[in-house]
């Protein structure tokens, strides 16, 4: 493994210690501790105030119905290809994402439905939108990593952005759903990079869809 990616595992490694310890600061001002790194694709600014619209008619919706799960964090939109990427697990995840994304074109995505996905452990229902990828490069991509780096899941992967978390068992009418996917609809775009985080969400590298593959850091 090369210096470059070796302090990358380190930096994740080290916002997991902080959060093993209990310290009040475990993310840099503005960033959100997601427990692991995960791997994502880009989101363009266009795409990221349509859901920024969204989420906001969601939440005045909600009216009081809002869960206080990641309450005190900031919201960051995103589309994860996948979670779990420990630090032990950031190398050969990485490895297979330079190894597949040479082979890509841009990849087209879209706006789907939404979702209510119910967490009765976690008391609570998060509201996500599909995100439609005809070529299903996203799920693609997911299933070779989860192989590479060894990544189990208990969830069967579905591409998504997470708009809000709601009290548990909420469910909006048809105009609260128009309403809420209004800002969404038509909004297309694709996907050319990809780029992995550590555990707060910060990008530690990223790699471009259709470029010659980097050397290993």
């Amino acid at each position: 493994m090369g210096l470059a990616l070796v302090a990358q595992v380190a930096a994740c490694a080290s916002v997991q210690a902080r959060e093993q310890r209990g310290d009040a600061q475990v993310c840099p001002p503005g960033a959100v501790f997601y427990g692991d790194g995960m791997v994502a694709a880009s989101l363009p600014d266009a795409v990221k105030q349509a859901l920024t619209a969204a989420r906001e008619q969601a939440r005045g919706a909600a009216s009081g119905r809002l869960s206080d799960y990641m309450a005190d964090q900031p919201w960051q939109p995103h589309v994860s290809v996948i979670y779990g990427v420990t630090p032990e697990k950031a190398a050969p995840a990485w490895q297979a994402l330079q190894a597949y994304l040479p082979a890509q074109e841009g990849v087209p995505m879209s706006f789907g439905g939404l979702q209510y996905w119910d967490d009765p452990k976690g008391n609570k229902t998060t509201l996500v939108v599909n995100i439609l990828e005809p070529q299903q490069v996203l799920t693609h991509l997911h299933d070779r990593l989860a192989q590479a780096a060894q990544i189990g899941s208990r969830f069967a992967y579905h591409p998504h952005t997470t708009l809000t978390y709601l009290q548990l068992g909420t469910r909006f009418d048809a105009q609260q759903e128009a309403a809420i996917q209004e800002p969404l609809r038509g909004v297309t775009w694709q996907a050319e990079t990809f780029y992995l985080t550590d555990p707060c969400g910060i990008p530690l590298q990223t790699a471009a869809v259709g470029a010659p593959a980097l050397p290993h850091p």
